[in-house]
């Protein structure tokens, strides 16, 4: 049908019958939204009862454990403070006596 005129137009739309299972429905998108939610609700919790282990003085070793996953990933996800670079925990293999120097190797004695 070809629609030429104004009141074509208008008696071609009256004639529509929309169907009603054409509608999308939200459903989906309701779910991704509450389950998104409840990522981040999860994820808090998660952060939070990590602190708690760790103020507690549990290691990151046993944290790994309980997360399915290694120290080192443990530590990697959790073990930063996003407060700041000044409050962030510093692993203990940073943590250089002051008797060494250079890559980590004591200075030769000279005697």
């Amino acid at each position: 049908m070809t629609v030429k005129h104004k009141t074509d137009i208008d008696e071609w739309l009256d004639g529509i019958e929309p169907n009603p299972a054409d509608a999308r429905d939200a459903t989906h998108m309701r779910r991704i939204i509450a389950a998104k939610e409840a990522l981040d609700t999860a994820e808090s919790e998660l952060r939070a009862a990590v602190d708690a282990a760790r103020a507690a003085g549990d290691t990151w070793a046993a944290i790994g454990v309980a997360l399915g996953t290694t120290r080192q990933a443990a530590f990697q996800r959790f073990g930063h403070d996003r407060s700041g670079p000044e409050s962030r925990v510093k692993p203990r293999y940073l943590s250089a006596p002051a008797s060494t120097t250079g890559r980590g190797r004591r200075p030769r004695s000279t005697s």
